[in-house]
């Protein structure tokens, strides 16, 4: 269980940006946006916060985790500023087949990290962030990088993990 997470985002000027923030203890969340420097908007948040509750890169190690546990029907709840501090079922959809990525030096399996809205996805999911993560399963399941959009409209982050030398 992910008790507390804590995230600050800067500008490319060193300037802060954003901090998102939720504690399951205190059942409470905060999405604050930052203008030069300055507090400019301020979202607070009173959350009921299910026990498989993950956000950041925390959602990466609970999949991860999973499939190496074999599971392959992945479903949590994700922490996310969507307008408002919010906890949004979600789910981890593998592609069936093997794929090659341009970024990673091996057949990799590839994860869409998505809404789990049920019949109601096809209207709330272009206003959530998309996040894809791929994971080599010849190698336990090894995360080998993702595609994520730090929020709603933000910027998209790219990440690749360098397979040693040695």
């Amino acid at each position: 269980m992910l008790v507390t997470y804590e995230h600050s985002f800067f500008n490319s000027d060193h300037s802060l940006q954003r901090v998102v923030s939720f504690d399951s203890r205190a059942k409470s969340a905060s999405c604050n946006v930052y203008r030069g420097g300055k507090l400019d908007q301020e979202q607070q948040s009173d959350l009921s916060i299910p026990s498989d509750t993950y956000a950041g890169a925390a959602q990466i190690i609970s999949i991860q985790s999973q499939l190496r546990g074999g599971m392959h029907n992945i479903r949590f709840h994700s922490f996310n500023c969507a307008s408002n501090p919010t906890i949004i079922p979600a789910r981890a959809v593998l592609e069936n087949d093997l794929s090659r990525w341009s970024m990673y030096p091996a057949d990799l399996t590839k994860v869409k990290i998505e809404a789990d809205f049920r019949w109601l996805d096809t209207f709330v999911s272009p206003f959530l962030p998309k996040m894809y993560a791929w994971f080599d399963s010849g190698d336990n399941w090894k995360f080998a990088g993702g595609l994520i959009d730090r929020y709603y409209k933000g910027p998209r982050i790219l990440m690749v993990r360098v397979r040693s030398r040695t």
